[in-house]
């Protein structure tokens, strides 16, 4: 038997095994994948994930392999400059930025997860996950139907999680409000230390582009659901582009981007469990809680997540506490990420003359007073929230 079973062998569940491991836990992880593709997912952490990065002892690891710290942000509305940041400057860890392309920070983590000592098993299909005092996993490996179990099985599976099914979580969701686009580009004239970004209250739009080393650097695009058909394939990317500049995105930099690799887009709507532990079953990173990626929180959120499940099973003996407990820490942590996303949508992407008057009201005085603005890129959950935060935010005091 296993201490643990980690469903999924990406951020969360690679850097979860390699802590684990390393305190002499045995751990398996199960990952569906042969080989790690790009699926358009997050490759930009925000400077608060940089700590936890630390503190996992994975951060030299990606910086000498795969990553780049990136001190500065760009960011306009529309045609107006409205910040040009130095987060090591500005932030009280003294962190920068940090991009990587996904798929080589995937392999290096589950690499060194196994260097750890756990047991990595990949090409595998779950068929069922049994919830009980040591729940058991029936799995599909080499052809063969196999029942494993374990004190803790882990779902680090994504947001589309196959474990949080099985061990029937309940799922809220937003309603469907916006669609997020992302696409792998080069000749895109963007400097290494820099991410761009611009948004367009008008339109509801909001365009990133961010290097990931090596000349690529990666493109996204956020739209209101209703605006346009999907993005689905490279066919796309002249529409891609189109919107992109439409948004306010300089064309300069889009004038000889050229596609390599898959252009998608997909739903951006919070999702989340309000208790991600039951039942010896505990989620982590997506498979938790899904964040609008318009605001770039989730990796971070899920190195939290990691630090949060790890540091309580090493602590408190009846893993059953332990996964309570965490459950509860992740949930706060989500909701107050959730809050900031809410305040800065209303601001900064929302439509119509209500929120037309709203940015009358509030970009004014944060104009004058940055410091109204709370610091969700900086602090993430450790930013202040509350009534009066809200207030000052909005102009309302």
């Amino acid at each position: 038997m296993y201490d643990i079973i980690i469903i999924g062998g990406g951020l969360g569940g690679a850097t979860l095994a390699k802590v684990m491991s390393k305190h002499g836990l045995r751990v398996l992880i199960l990952e569906r994948t042969t080989e790690f593709k790009d699926r358009i997912r997050g490759e930009g952490m925000h400077a608060w994930g940089v700590p936890e990065a630390k503190r996992l002892g994975i951060y030299e690891l990606l910086c000498d392999s795969c990553g780049i710290e990136v001190p500065w942000w760009d960011i306009y509305l529309v045609n107006e400059q409205i910040a040009h940041r130095n987060f090591p400057e500005t932030t009280p860890h003294q962190s920068p930025l940090f991009s990587f392309y996904h798929p080589a920070m995937q392999e290096i983590l589950l690499s060194a997860a196994e260097k750890e000592g756990a047991d990595v098993q990949r090409g595998t299909q779950i068929l069922t996950i049994q919830n009980e005092v040591n729940p058991k996993v029936i799995v599909k490996l080499n052809g063969r139907t196999q029942e494993l179990q374990a004190r803790l099985v882990v779902g680090a599976d994504g947001r589309n999680s196959i474990v949080r099914k099985h061990a029937r979580f309940d799922v809220i969701s937003d309603p469907p409000r916006r669609m997020f686009a992302g696409v792998l580009l080069e000749d895109v004239p963007l400097p290494t230390d820099m991410w761009y970004a611009v948004m367009n209250p008008s339109n509801g739009q909001e365009t990133f582009l961010g290097s990931i080393g090596d000349g690529r650097v990666r493109a996204y695009l956020g739209y209101p659901s209703n605006k346009h058909p999907r993005f689905q394939k490279t066919d796309d990317l002249p529409r891609f582009i189109e919107e992109s500049m439409r948004t306010g995105g300089e064309p300069s930099l889009y004038a000889n981007a050229r596609a390599i690799g898959p252009l998608a887009s997909f739903p951006s709507d919070d999702s989340w469990v309000e208790h991600p532990y039951k039942d010896g079953v505990a989620l982590i990173g997506d498979a938790a809680s899904t964040c609008d990626p318009a605001f770039g929180q989730g990796m971070a959120m899920t190195l939290r997540s990691v630090r949060q499940l790890s540091n309580r099973l090493l602590e408190i003996e009846d893993w059953d506490v332990a996964g309570n407990a965490y459950a509860k820490e992740q949930n706060r942590d989500f909701m107050i990420i959730r809050t900031h996303e809410d305040w800065l949508r209303s601001i900064f992407l929302e439509t119509g003359k209500v929120a037309d008057e709203r940015r009358e009201q509030a970009l004014p005085l944060i104009g004058e007073d940055p410091s109204r603005m709370p610091d969700l890129f900086g602090l993430g959950p450790e930013a202040p929230i509350g009534e009066s935060v809200r207030r000052r935010f909005f102009g309302e005091e």
